[in-house]
């Protein structure tokens, strides 16, 4: 067989499921850092809604 047609084994990769613990998105999403700066897009949006900005 030439070596172009030759099938190399790859090893499969699996996240192990149902670990219990939170995941990296869950982590992100409850910390204080993530909320506040969500909470200051949203003002953000809301103020170039309305057209008052900061002063």
């Amino acid at each position: 067989m030439p070596p172009s047609q030759r099938k190399i084994p790859v090893p499969r990769t699996t996240v192990p499921s149902g670990s219990g613990g939170e995941s990296t998105l869950e982590k992100v999403v409850s910390s204080p850092v993530f909320k506040d700066a969500v909470r200051t897009a949203a003002r953000e949006i809301v103020r170039g809604m309305f057209r008052t900005g900061r002063r």
